[in-house]
């Protein structure tokens, strides 16, 4: 896997696409670690980038994990760390910036771990694809979950389940789902009740085969910078 500080690619590789995971630091109950998000992001990324490293002439940049996210709906929980809308999108300005200058991309994908970062997220990216005229790809986990079943998921058991696949550690699982979505209607953009830890939702694939989707869709990105960068 490349990443920053590391050997990476030969230097012929000459096609830099950048890769940045997103998360939160946040409370997600009992049975999982604040930083959740972040190493799910991260660990999938990790997973993904292996089968990718053959690629000729294009060098894929890992870096790592934001770890901290835009989590106001958590912050009552003591431990919970959220980042303002507006330094968020400063900080992902700055990064960007800098990336230009030194390995100036073909195009960014971030695989976002937390769901509250999503609207940042997409906020930016638009913002900068119109101003580099460069792909700006945002790949939700979360998101990708939906697809599947699940309508909402916070510390729920697929995301102990996934968390469990992805690290190798033992999650003592909790049953108890919270059905946090009664009455919610998906075409409102408004917050009708109180987020809860648990979720709602049947997902109907199992973690190994949830994360190979994820990988596919990464690879489908890399080819969509690559063809963008040759037109």
């Amino acid at each position: 896997m490349a990443s920053p500080g590391h050997n990476s690619f030969p230097p012929s590789k000459n096609l830099y696409i950048s890769i940045i995971p997103t998360g939160s630091y946040e409370y997600h109950g009992e049975n999982l670690p604040y930083d959740t998000d972040s190493v799910l992001a991260e660990k999938i990324v990790s997973r993904c980038i292996t089968s990718l490293k053959s690629m000729k002439n294009v060098n894929i940049q890992v870096y790592p994990a934001l770890k901290y996210g835009y989590s106001i709906e958590w912050i009552k929980y003591p431990g919970t760390i959220s980042i303002d809308p507006k330094t968020y999108l400063d900080m992902l300005e700055s990064i960007v910036d800098f990336m230009e200058k030194n390995i100036s991309p073909a195009g960014y994908i971030f695989v976002n771990g937390h769901g509250g970062n999503y609207s940042l997220l997409e906020v930016f990216s638009r913002k900068k694809f119109y101003e580099l005229k460069k792909p700006f790809i945002i790949i939700d986990i979360w998101r990708i979950a939906s697809r599947y079943g699940l309508k909402y998921c916070h510390g729920c058991l697929f995301e102990q389940q996934l968390y469990s696949y992805l690290t190798g550690q033992s999650i003592k699982e909790n049953y108890r789902e919270e059905q946090v979505c009664s009455g919610y209607n998906e075409l409102l953009k408004g917050y009708i009740e109180e987020l809860k830890i648990g979720g709602c939702g049947n997902i109907n694939i199992e973690p190994g085969v949830f994360v190979n989707k994820i990988c596919m869709i990464i690879g489908e990105a890399i080819k969509i910078i690559i063809d963008h960068s040759q037109n």
